[in-house]
């Protein structure tokens, strides 16, 4: 709190600026009762720092505190978590109409920047912004950039949950069907391991064990899975022949190979796999076969847990969230087994 005292004819005011230093001034003022209304202007000066506690560094600017936000992170979060905090931060800062000291965003601000996104965007990638904008604000609260972050009493909106789309094994047919060989391989391999098409792109030969009947998808610095773990995912019996086959194609490292003899990459894929699903008739994108695996193992009466697992899954709500559809159905086909009393 600012405080007031008398210094030969004039009163003086003391008080701190944003980043935490006692500042004292002359009023050049001798009447108190003048005085005291610039004490409740420092006052307020004060509490709208939110200077109440500990010291706070230096007031940065938010493009400043991203840049240093981003250089801190760039090794540690996957290139999707990246692009988003860039497309967060720059939605924030058109909303804003300009840079700002990070003292100076408001839970207005950014209450009011929701709701636009909202108007705007899917419910989810709102969700999204937010999120990372909510992480950006709670590091320099850590960095003692500031002492409460904006975001911190804004609601989000519920969300709605899509049904899972799972293809059925005719569906399947069809679709390999109007595939070439390398493509047919693909899609096999995503149907019998679940992975994603970032995952099945850095699959090695070293990766299948055919022993164990297994494949483990790795994480590495330079190639990390989206949660940042391994995981080792066994494969149908029924597959084995297949994952032999492929094995011996050709000598290079990596499991696959697309019709240029190169690795796969996921651009490649989600582009190319359009125009065979436009061709088929059978409307679905590639992440739909890893859905389609989740969705299978459910309905052979796998437990949440295995699917989780298998999928890599971070948090068995996630699971959850995605099959409660196919759990209650396969609950009620389970229920309609019981006697008749």
């Amino acid at each position: 709190m600012a405080t007031i005292y008398k210094r030969g004819k004039y009163y003086w005011v003391s008080y701190k600026d944003r980043n935490g230093r006692r500042i004292q001034e002359s009023t050049k003022l001798g009447d108190k009762a003048a005085a005291v209304c610039i004490k409740k202007h420092y006052d307020a000066v004060e509490k709208s720092y939110c200077l109440v506690g500990t010291p706070l560094q230096q007031a940065i600017r938010l493009s400043d505190w991203f840049n240093e936000y981003i250089q801190l992170r760039e090794h540690r979060r996957a290139k999707k978590t990246i692009a988003n905090d860039k497309l967060a931060y720059n939605s924030l800062l058109k909303y804003l109409n300009g840079d700002k000291y990070l003292n100076e965003i408001k839970e207005n601000d950014i209450d009011q920047w929701y709701n636009e996104l909202l108007k705007e965007k899917a419910v989810a990638t709102a969700n999204c912004f937010l999120r990372h904008i909510n992480t950006l604000f709670n590091q320099a609260v850590k960095k003692k950039y500031i002492h409460q972050s904006p975001c911190h009493n804004i609601d989000k909106a519920r969300e709605t949950i899509n049904k899972v789309r799972a293809l059925s094994e005719a569906e399947v047919q069809i679709l390999l069907a109007c595939m070439p060989p390398v493509w047919q391989n693909l899609v096999k391999v995503a149907l019998y391991t679940g992975a994603r098409a970032g995952e099945i792109c850095k699959f090695k030969k070293k990766d299948v064990d055919l022993k164990q009947q297994t494949i483990t998808i790795a994480s590495s610095p330079t190639n990390p899975t989206k949660s940042k773990k391994f995981r080792v995912v066994p494969f149908p019996r029924a597959s084995m022949d297949f994952f032999r086959q492929i094995m011996k194609l050709h000598r290079k490292e990596f499991l696959l190979l697309n019709n240029k003899n190169s690795p796969w990459l996921v651009d490649w894929i989600s582009h190319g796999f359009t125009k065979f699903s436009q061709k088929s008739g059978v409307k679905c994108t590639f992440h739909d076969l890893r859905r389609t695996y989740g969705a299978w193992l459910i309905m052979n009466g796998a437990d949440l847990v295995t699917v989780q697992e298998n999928l890599g899954h971070s948090d068995i709500t996630v699971t959850r969230n995605h099959y409660i559809h196919l759990i209650m159905d396969h609950k009620k086909k389970q229920v309609d087994k019981l006697p008749v009393i």
